[in-house]
């Protein structure tokens, strides 16, 4: 009885660790089948801003921002009754 008690609390432990194997192996297949030959890297520009340079990614390859995103135009939406 004992031992069945001990092999139920162990239970959780041993599915987290199955789950954890099974991400890291899935996240490791991902980076070896990628078609990229160029990682990239971060460079600090000389105003401070930190930007990708190289990889396989472009600008085409993210949402385009908010034509205006700053504060005041949000409060100018939310008292207009215009939801963003």
């Amino acid at each position: 009885m004992a031992r069945l008690a001990r092999l139920v609390g162990v239970l959780p432990l041993f599915g987290a660790m199955a789950t954890a194997g099974a991400l890291t192996g899935a996240a490791v297949f991902t980076v070896a089948t990628t078609s990229c030959s160029d990682a990239g890297q971060y460079v600090q520009r000389p105003d401070g801003a930190i930007e990708l340079v190289g990889s396989c990614l472009s600008s085409r390859d993210f949402p385009k921002a908010p034509a205006d995103t700053s504060v005041a135009a949000r409060h100018n939406l939310m008292t207009s009754g215009v939801r963003p």
